[in-house]
């Protein structure tokens, strides 16, 4: 078990067992389990993800609290949705949803 905070200013950051208070890096993180904060200028990688995950791709298999903020974000065991629609511009649309299920709580 890691305590404290993890750093690496360029390269990633491999943690077997759990991670806690935060793991940061300049492009990769990856833990079997971390919570707080998972940042990364490129990608985080968790098996059970509990706070923030903050990268350009964020994967976790299961998010117990907290949310991934990315560009691309994974949750293996959270949201998922698929769409098939039609509309007068366009003949057939098809769209797949992944990550955490809020999508009725945001704010427009």
């Amino acid at each position: 078990m890691e305590k404290d905070v993890q750093r690496s200013p360029s390269k990633h950051r491999i943690a077997d067992g759990t991670v806690t208070g935060g793991q940061f890096s300049g492009f990769m993180n990856v833990s079997d389990q971390a919570s707080d904060v998972q940042a990364a200028g490129f990608m985080n990688i968790a098996d059970k993800m509990k706070g923030l995950q903050l990268g350009f791709i964020n994967i976790c298999d299961t998010l117990e609290s907290g949310v991934p903020i990315g560009f691309i974000s994974v949750v293996k065991n959270g949201y998922q949705d698929f769409e098939l629609s039609a509309s007068e511009t366009w003949n057939l649309q098809v769209a797949y949803g992944v990550g955490i299920g809020c999508r009725d709580k945001i704010l427009t």
